[in-house]
């Protein structure tokens, strides 16, 4: 993946690869529940019945599962080639047989502060992405449509 590339909802789901459909769960009705509130509160994604994506790029994932529903952030970094990595932090979770859905709603709003902060506007067209896709151009974060649109000016 380029560093123009930026994960959409849909390519996160190899990532990481042992989440697959195989996998699937099904899901007690109190976690459905959980998951369509927070699908509309923080305008998520569904991958899946058990996966949740809020933000594009992904910001944060949430997994559900039967006991314990997991909550994610993903973050992204630049390997010496100036390819972009995706990998997913665990920020913490809530049991289903203890937790209350505001738990889990703080838990997410906790994680979208924290991972919003690792994200920056671009000075040529105003979008936020995460910093590892901007660059520096005259002490500007520029993303990399921006440079190269300035470089095919010149």
């Amino acid at each position: 993946m380029n560093e123009m590339e930026l994960l959409s909802a849909e390519q996160m789901d190899a990532c990481p690869e042992a989440w697959n459909d195989s996998e699937k769960a099904l899901l007690p009705p109190q976690l459905i529940d959980w998951r369509d509130k927070l699908c509309l509160r923080f305008s998520g994604t569904l991958k899946n019945e058990q996966l949740l994506y809020i933000g594009e790029p992904a910001r944060v994932v949430i997994r559900f599962e039967p006991e314990l529903v997991a909550v994610y952030t993903s973050n992204f970094r630049k390997d010496e080639s100036h390819n972009i990595h995706l990998q997913l932090e665990l920020q913490g979770g809530v049991s289903v047989a203890e937790g209350e859905l505001q738990q889990l709603q703080l838990l997410v709003k906790q994680a979208l502060d924290s991972r919003g902060r690792h994200y920056l506007r671009c000075s040529g067209c105003g979008q936020t992405l995460p910093k590892e896709y901007l660059e520096r151009l005259e002490d500007a974060a520029v993303c990399r449509r921006c440079v190269d649109k300035r470089y095919q000016q010149i």
